[in-house]
């Protein structure tokens, strides 16, 4: 409450009384109404008139007194304009407040002849409507439509005359009755349709309703359409929920109606009646009225307290919050230590963001030796040339600010110097990528050569880039073509976010031009992978038995990767696979580092006692199930740690969840027992795999009876959960799946075409091959024979790995309590070889329990691929290898990356000799060889650029 206005009910008074419904109409709701405060107390203002708001909440106020009062919607006095004489009789905002439309009274004779255009934020005079000042007989209400046209009721004249926005007669139309008396005293435009409605406060009155170009569509009389009689009509307001306002000036009372759904000449219904007098004391005279999208009803009048604006609250209204400063603007150019060649520099800057979504203006600054020597106000447009000119050779300081009609934001600055004698390199063009496109870390910032017109003079170019916040990055270039990824500023960008770059060319004196800026969208967002060893290929969705579906290779980007969590593989020939959880929050984006370690030769192999354990009671306890343990390492949970999921001989599959490495020697720890699934049958052999890559993790699993049995995850990724009740016979060719008995499946993409397939051993002594002919989410599966048949029928059971690291898939067996590898040679299957496997006293061979699965991975990150088996008392084992040289395989990688160095730079033999000299330690299989002999080409004389990078690639896949 302001000053001593008092309130004479809480909560809304209106009248009831008899509304004049017409007969049938449906009768919508008269929202509630509340008295919330006054603006204007003490502002100043004789007597309000003619009020209006712009679209952030600004409440402008013409007074023949006190100018116009503009009012934030908070209630303060945001400025008083008073370079023309406002008659009070008209006042009209563009939505944007950047133009006010004011009816003036320039000789005091209270006939308004002009209606001024002034500026929405500093008051001055841009121009009038028409021909200015005789435009109009007597100006009274003003208001715009949908299109920004202006309407303007000349009540002496009797008609409405319409301009554009820029002030140009766009038509006007008569609003006079022929044979009555006219006088006209308000007018407003509903902007749900841009009719025009127009109060006529003499006998009889009315209000009449006419299309934009002015015809005639409705008349409401005023002791009949508006619930109890209007005496003298005087303001008029419409609502975003259809409700139109009509003031009474004599009873202080305003009549609502609902124009919902009307189309004249229907009549709009009468909901009922604001008792001003009720809500606010000494309200007398009101004026007039507009509404916010608050749902706030502002009402200009004499109250209690004096001249101004009382504030309702109609309906659901609400309260504005305070108003929140905009953001910085950013500068764009000159940059600080910028020298400009222009003794009146444009000045560039990039949009401030504003919490409140107002529209921004902005004032620029430049001071030199520290006197201001310009400034500006208002700006809408991101640029601005200095109007005059500066000192040569001075150091000069400019700002910006961002204004959002309350607030202003804190200052951008930068200094530069002015220097027009001394011409400083053309300012280069930037070419790619185009102004607002995507960019991603391997788009190349693209710009044209700069010539420096100075004789002698050399140039080099200084990238900068620029994020909403004003923080700069800038780095040299020898040349265009810099990539994302390559500047300083890559590791900082968020995905989704604008930025603008710009490059200056800066000649040897320092004196430098800048481009124009561009903007671009980071559009890397998702998910990133990326490896030590560049070319390895990415797969998602898998585990270290089943790798996934294979979506490229590092560097891989998967943009617009949903939010969720994902399982990844990295794997690259002549290394040890990588794997891990990478999660992705919406709306941004995760990165996954591979940092991928040379395989070692998997020899040595023995039974490590208590290197396989799972918490039991207070401790740990070796593993042991009933029957012949059947494992399967998979994040089954999505936890980012690696579960142990063991078959067994009852139908429940259990799993021991979260691996740990543990010290000394690289034990496997993990946690106390847990039941995945009981899938009803006995003797289980799961296998883990998104087998309809909706990102969950299913199993396919044998069983005693022979069949391949899949059952998908009807939990979620965090919460696994399986019902045997769904689960489905795999079928090759509309045949069930066999194994003649304990079978036991593999998911693998074998013919590495992309897409799942399915290998199954069992009791027929067989590893049976079926590809996958349909698609990666739906396999559709075909028999496409035997990859390995033993001479009797006795269980087998298969594994796939790459166990050479030669980056072709190797079959492993497990078969009469061995294990055996059968090489894959380009496609070709080699013989099985058994794999040396010592007891734990390393003395003698250990044989493992006879039909037991095996599953394949170097567990510990040491010494070449381990596996996890049962010895032949059903405990499952860590079979720890002893490997200590890297596979012929990893030498090879470093031979290629050696060979494509030797082309790069076979015109020198001095650079030539130390690639062969690296090369020949690779052949050597000396890995300290290759190391040293890289790091002394790295660092000599003339080493090219690109055999430079690819040195480093070497450097770092050095063990």
């Amino acid at each position: 409450m302001n000053g001593l206005l008092k309130v004479i009910c809480l909560f809304v008074v209106i009248s009831l009384s008899t509304l004049g419904l017409s007969a049938g109409a449906a009768r919508a709701a008269m929202p509630s109404v509340d008295y919330l405060e006054t603006f204007g107390i003490g502002a100043g203002m004789g007597g309000p008139g003619a009020i209006d708001l712009d679209d952030n909440g600004n409440l402008f106020v013409a007074d023949r007194t006190a100018g116009v009062v503009k009012f934030s919607k908070l209630g303060t006095v945001e400025g008083q304009f008073q370079g023309v004489k406002a008659s009070g009789t008209g006042l009209a905002v563009s939505p944007d407040g950047g133009k006010l439309f004011v009816a003036v009274d320039a000789d005091g004779d209270f006939q308004s002849e002009q209606v001024a255009i002034l500026d929405g934020a500093s008051g001055a005079l841009l121009g009038s409507l028409g021909q200015g000042s005789g435009e109009f007989a007597n100006a009274g209400e003003i208001d715009l439509d949908s299109n920004g046209l202006v309407y303007v009721l000349d009540s002496s004249a009797r008609v409405v005359k319409i301009f554009d926005g820029a002030g140009a007669a766009a038509g006007s139309f008569s609003v006079e009755v022929a044979g009555q008396l006219c006088a006209l005293s308000a007018m407003a435009v509903n902007p749900a349709a841009d009719e025009v409605f127009v109060a006529d406060t003499a006998t009889p009155a009315s209000v009449r309703v006419y299309s934009a170009n002015g015809a005639l569509l409705a008349t409401y009389a005023a002791a009949s359409d508006f619930g109890s009689a209007m005496v003298s009509f005087r303001g008029i307001a419409f609502d975003g929920q259809g409700r139109g306002y009509f003031i009474d000036n004599v009873s202080a009372k305003i009549a609502v109606l609902d124009f919902a759904g009307i189309t004249a000449p229907a009549k709009a219904a009468v909901l009922g009646a604001i008792d001003l007098g009720a809500l606010v004391q000494g309200a007398t005279q009101p004026q007039d009225a507009v509404v916010d999208g608050l749902s706030r009803l502002f009402v200009s009048g004499s109250y209690a307290d004096g001249p101004s604006v009382a504030v309702l609250g109609v309906g659901n209204y609400q309260i504005p919050a305070a108003n929140n400063a905009p953001g910085a603007p950013s500068v764009v150019a000159p940059m600080s230590g910028t020298v400009v060649a222009s003794a009146q520099p444009t000045l560039q800057f990039g949009a401030a963001s504003d919490a409140d979504n107002d529209p921004l203006t902005y004032d620029v600054t430049v001071a030199c030796a520290g006197q201001t020597v310009d400034s500006v106000t208002g700006l809408r447009v991101l640029s601005y040339q200095v109007a005059s000119a500066l000192p040569e050779n001075a150091q000069c300081v400019w700002s910006v600010k961002a204004f959002d009609g309350a607030d202003y934001s804190s200052e951008a600055t930068a200094s530069f110097y002015v220097n027009a004698v001394n011409e400083a390199p053309a300012a280069p063009t930037l070419q790619s990528p185009a102004d607002q496109a995507n960019a991603l870390g391997d788009t190349a910032l693209v710009w044209s050569g700069s010539v420096d017109p100075d004789p002698n003079d050399t140039v080099s170019y200084l990238l900068t880039v620029l994020d909403a916040s004003g923080n700069l990055v800038a780095e040299e270039a020898a040349d265009s073509g810099v990539t994302l990824s390559q500047t300083t500023a890559y590791a900082s960008l968020v995905p989704g976010a604008s930025y603008s770059w710009s490059v200056a060319a800066v000649d040897s004196t320092g004196l430098e031009a800048a481009s124009a800026a561009n903007a671009f969208v980071f559009a890397e967002s998702g998910l990133v992978i990326d490896s030590n060893v560049p070319g390895a290929d990415v797969y998602v969705g898998g585990n270290p038995g089943y790798l996934g579906t294979k979506v490229g290779q590092t560097p891989y980007v998967m943009l617009g990767a949903a939010d969720g969590d994902y399982q990844v593989a990295v794997v690259h020939k002549g290394f040890e696979p990588a794997f891990g959880m990478v999660s992705v929050q919406a709306g941004g984006s995760a990165h996954f580092f591979a940092d991928l370690y040379p395989a070692l030769d998997p020899v040595g192999h023995f039974l490590r006692k208590g290197g396989l354990a799972a918490e039991s009671g207070s401790g740990y306890a070796d593993i042991k199930v009933a029957g012949t343990p059947m494992p399967w390492l998979a994040d089954i949970d999505s936890d980012g740690l690696l579960d142990l999921v063991v078959g067994k001989a009852g139908p429940k599959v259990v799993y021991f969840p979260g691996l740990q490495v543990v010290e000394p020697g690289g034990k496997l720890r993990f946690g106390a027992r847990q039941v995945l699934a009981d899938l009803g049958q006995r003797e289980v052999a799961p296998c883990v795999a998104d087998w309809n890559n909706d990102g969950l993790q299913d199993l396919v699993y044998g069983a005693e009876d022979g069949l391949v049995r899949l059952v998908l995850n009807v939990g979620t990724a965090n919460q696994p959960a399986f019902d045997a009740a769904g689960a489905v016979a795999l079928q090759a060719g509309g045949i069930a799946i066999s194994a003649g008995g304990h079978s036991a499946p593999v998911v693998s993409d074998w013919n590495g075409d992309g897409l799942k397939d399915l290998l199954v051993g069992g009791d027929s002594g067989r590893v049976d091959l079926y590809l996958n002919v349909g698609t990666d989410d739906a396999p559709v599966l075909q028999a496409a024979g035997s990859l390995f048949a033993a001479a009797k029928p006795k269980r087998v059971v298969p594994f796939v790995t790459d166990w050479d690291a030669d980056g072709d898939l190797d079959l492993m067996l497990s078969k009469n309590g061995k294990v055996f590898v059968q090489a894959n040679e380009a496609g070709v299957l080699a013989a099985p070889s058994r794999v040396a496997v010592l007891a734990g006293n390393r003395k003698k061979a250990a044989l493992f329990q006879t039909g037991g699965g095996l599953f394949v991975m170097d567990s510990d990150n040491r010494k070449g691929k381990d596996f996890l088996a049962a010895d032949s008392k059903g405990v499952l084992m860590q079979v720890k290898a002893r490997g200590s040289e890297p596979v012929t395989a990893f030498f090879d990688v470093l031979v290629q990356k050696l060979d494509q160095i030797a082309d790069m730079v076979s015109s020198d033999p001095t650079l030539l000799a130390k690639v062969d000299q690296a090369r020949g330690a690779a052949g050597n299989g000396d890995v300290d060889g290759v190391a040293t002999s890289v790091d002394s080409l790295r660092t000599a004389q003339g080493l090219p650029a690109d055999a430079a990078i690819v040195c480093d690639e070497l450097i770092g896949m050095m063990p």
